[in-house]
């Protein structure tokens, strides 16, 4: 594809997202999303086929876009207490900006494909690697205790960065930053680091 091919398709998607968070999956219309992107219907047809490959395209846009910047910080070189509060502070921005999408969207959505079932678990499992790579690095400069890099502790944590955040927005917090990512992981650390 050309670069104003993809262009055009990454406009495509950032319309779709915007089209189906404020009305959900069912709700929007090709038709929308081609307005909200300033061009005919018909062009979105040359891109996607269906309603469904767009979405499944918006969600591998999204996903791809998260998995990036956490990456970026799982591989950075600051103590892992400190990338833990970044990705905290990350998470919870990502999770805030996708919120509406998530509740009008996911829940009642078509089922998505087998193709993107794989895909989605393949991402998790990177996401999985890349923390616990993370954590080991924690373990070999006497950070964190032996056996901290399981799958039960990557779960712990971003379970507990998710529901913090989650707790928060259903509060009615709207603004991420005003969340403090750090005590939370101060009390996380606390089970899982070396006892000084």
């Amino acid at each position: 594809m050309s670069k104003i091919g993809d262009m055009r398709k990454r406009e495509i998607i950032e319309a779709a997202i915007e089209v189906f968070g404020e009305k959900g999956f069912h709700r929007s219309k090709m038709g929308e999303i081609a307005v909200k992107a300033g061009i005919g219907k018909g062009t979105i047809y040359e891109y996607f086929s269906s309603k469904k490959e767009l979405f499944e395209e918006m969600i591998k846009f999204i996903v791809d876009g998260y998995f990036k910047g956490a990456k970026e910080i799982f591989d950075g070189t600051e103590s892992v207490k400190k990338r833990l509060v970044r990705f905290s502070s990350y998470h919870g921005k990502f999770m805030r900006s996708h919120y509406e999408l998530a509740e009008n969207t996911l829940k009642g959505a078509e089922p998505v494909s087998e193709g993107m079932k794989a895909y989605l678990w393949s991402r998790k499992k990177e996401l999985f690697e890349s923390i616990k790579k993370m954590l080991e690095e924690g373990i070999n400069k006497e950070e964190l205790r032996e056996g901290s890099n399981s799958d039960e502790v990557i779960c712990m944590l971003i379970g507990s960065i998710s529901q913090a955040y989650a707790h928060s927005f259903h509060k009615g917090v709207k603004d991420p930053d005003k969340v403090d990512p750090e005590p939370m992981i101060e009390l996380l650390f606390r089970g899982i680091g070396r006892d000084s």
